[in-house]
Protein backbone atom coordinates (compact mmCIF):
# COMPACT_ATOMS: atom_id res chain seq x y z
CA UNK A 1 0.00 0.00 0.00
CA UNK A 2 1.14 3.53 -0.76
CA UNK A 3 -0.09 6.83 0.63
CA UNK A 4 -1.72 9.43 -1.57
CA UNK A 5 0.08 12.78 -1.96
CA UNK A 6 3.61 11.55 -1.22
CA UNK A 7 5.74 12.85 -4.07
CA UNK A 8 9.32 13.28 -5.17
CA UNK A 9 11.12 14.60 -8.20
CA UNK A 10 11.98 11.45 -10.11
CA UNK A 11 14.74 11.25 -12.70
CA UNK A 12 16.57 8.52 -14.56
CA UNK A 13 20.12 7.96 -13.32
CA UNK A 14 21.52 8.74 -16.78
CA UNK A 15 19.76 12.12 -16.72
CA UNK A 16 21.17 12.91 -13.27
CA UNK A 17 24.67 12.06 -14.49
CA UNK A 18 24.16 14.28 -17.55
CA UNK A 19 22.94 17.10 -15.31
CA UNK A 20 26.05 16.90 -13.13
CA UNK A 21 28.31 16.90 -16.18
CA UNK A 22 26.45 19.92 -17.60
CA UNK A 23 26.87 21.73 -14.28
CA UNK A 24 30.62 21.02 -14.25
CA UNK A 25 31.06 22.08 -17.88
CA UNK A 26 28.59 24.96 -18.19
CA UNK A 27 27.72 26.04 -14.66
CA UNK A 28 28.71 29.38 -13.23
CA UNK A 29 31.20 29.35 -10.35
CA UNK A 30 29.39 29.83 -7.04
CA UNK A 31 25.94 28.98 -8.44
CA UNK A 32 23.77 26.06 -7.36
CA UNK A 33 21.61 23.95 -9.66
CA UNK A 34 18.90 21.50 -8.73
CA UNK A 35 19.41 18.42 -10.89
CA UNK A 36 16.14 16.54 -10.62
CA UNK A 37 13.31 15.24 -12.73
CA UNK A 38 9.62 16.02 -12.72
CA UNK A 39 7.32 15.90 -9.70
CA UNK A 40 5.62 12.52 -9.55
CA UNK A 41 3.53 10.92 -6.84
CA UNK A 42 4.90 7.69 -5.40
CA UNK A 43 1.52 6.01 -5.74
CA UNK A 44 1.40 6.83 -9.45
CA UNK A 45 4.93 5.50 -9.94
CA UNK A 46 4.01 2.20 -8.30
CA UNK A 47 0.80 2.01 -10.33
CA UNK A 48 2.86 2.43 -13.50
CA UNK A 49 5.33 -0.21 -12.30
CA UNK A 50 2.46 -2.61 -11.60
CA UNK A 51 1.05 -2.04 -15.09
CA UNK A 52 4.43 -2.65 -16.73
CA UNK A 53 5.01 -5.77 -14.61
CA UNK A 54 1.48 -7.10 -15.09
CA UNK A 55 0.95 -7.08 -11.33
CA UNK A 56 -1.78 -5.80 -9.06
CA UNK A 57 -1.68 -2.08 -8.23
CA UNK A 58 -0.80 -1.08 -4.68
CA UNK A 59 -3.67 0.02 -2.48
CA UNK A 60 -4.00 3.75 -1.98
CA UNK A 61 -4.37 4.97 1.59
CA UNK A 62 -4.67 8.40 3.13
CA UNK A 63 -1.62 9.99 4.72
CA UNK A 64 -3.63 10.20 7.96
CA UNK A 65 -4.01 6.41 8.06
CA UNK A 66 -0.25 6.01 7.63
CA UNK A 67 0.33 8.38 10.57
CA UNK A 68 -2.06 6.38 12.76
CA UNK A 69 -0.36 3.14 11.70
CA UNK A 70 3.02 4.65 12.61
CA UNK A 71 1.81 5.04 16.20
CA UNK A 72 0.37 1.52 16.35
CA UNK A 73 3.52 -0.25 15.09
CA UNK A 74 5.95 1.58 17.41
CA UNK A 75 6.16 -1.33 19.91
CA UNK A 76 7.17 -3.62 17.03
CA UNK A 77 9.84 -1.38 15.43
CA UNK A 78 12.70 -3.76 16.24
CA UNK A 79 10.92 -6.57 14.39
CA UNK A 80 9.95 -4.61 11.28
CA UNK A 81 11.82 -3.78 8.07
CA UNK A 82 12.83 -0.08 8.09
CA UNK A 83 10.07 1.05 5.73
CA UNK A 84 7.39 -0.40 8.01
CA UNK A 85 8.68 0.98 11.32
CA UNK A 86 6.91 3.86 13.03
CA UNK A 87 9.48 6.25 11.55
CA UNK A 88 9.30 4.68 8.09
CA UNK A 89 5.51 4.97 7.95
CA UNK A 90 5.55 8.51 9.31
CA UNK A 91 8.12 9.62 6.75
CA UNK A 92 6.08 8.45 3.75
CA UNK A 93 2.75 9.77 5.05
CA UNK A 94 2.09 12.49 2.51
CA UNK A 95 5.61 13.92 2.55
CA UNK A 96 6.99 15.60 -0.55
CA UNK A 97 10.54 16.11 -1.70
CA UNK A 98 10.08 18.57 -4.54
CA UNK A 99 12.77 20.54 -6.33
CA UNK A 100 12.65 23.04 -9.16
CA UNK A 101 15.02 22.25 -12.03
CA UNK A 102 14.04 25.27 -14.16
CA UNK A 103 17.36 27.05 -13.53
CA UNK A 104 19.31 23.94 -14.61
CA UNK A 105 17.16 23.68 -17.72
CA UNK A 106 17.53 27.35 -18.56
CA UNK A 107 21.23 27.84 -17.79
CA UNK A 108 22.70 24.39 -18.42
CA UNK A 109 20.46 22.93 -21.11
CA UNK A 110 19.42 20.14 -18.71
CA UNK A 111 16.49 18.17 -20.13
CA UNK A 112 15.54 15.03 -18.18
CA UNK A 113 13.22 12.51 -19.81
CA UNK A 114 9.64 12.15 -18.54
CA UNK A 115 9.23 9.95 -15.47
CA UNK A 116 7.05 7.53 -17.39
CA UNK A 117 9.85 6.81 -19.89
CA UNK A 118 12.67 6.39 -17.38
CA UNK A 119 10.56 4.49 -14.85
CA UNK A 120 9.29 2.00 -17.43
CA UNK A 121 12.90 1.37 -18.52
CA UNK A 122 13.95 0.88 -14.89
CA UNK A 123 11.09 -1.51 -14.09
CA UNK A 124 11.82 -3.60 -17.18
CA UNK A 125 15.53 -3.71 -16.27
CA UNK A 126 14.71 -4.92 -12.75
CA UNK A 127 12.30 -7.50 -14.14
CA UNK A 128 15.08 -8.86 -16.36
CA UNK A 129 17.40 -9.13 -13.36
CA UNK A 130 14.68 -11.04 -11.51
CA UNK A 131 14.11 -13.23 -14.60
CA UNK A 132 10.54 -12.02 -14.90
CA UNK A 133 10.97 -11.16 -18.60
Amino acid sequence: MRPRKTAQCWAHVDDIVTGHILAMENGKVGESYIICGERYETLEAFRLAAKVAGKREPAAVSPGLMKVMSILVKPFDSLMPAEYTSEGLRVVAGVTYIGDNSKAKRELGYNPRPVSDGWVETVRHEMKLLRML
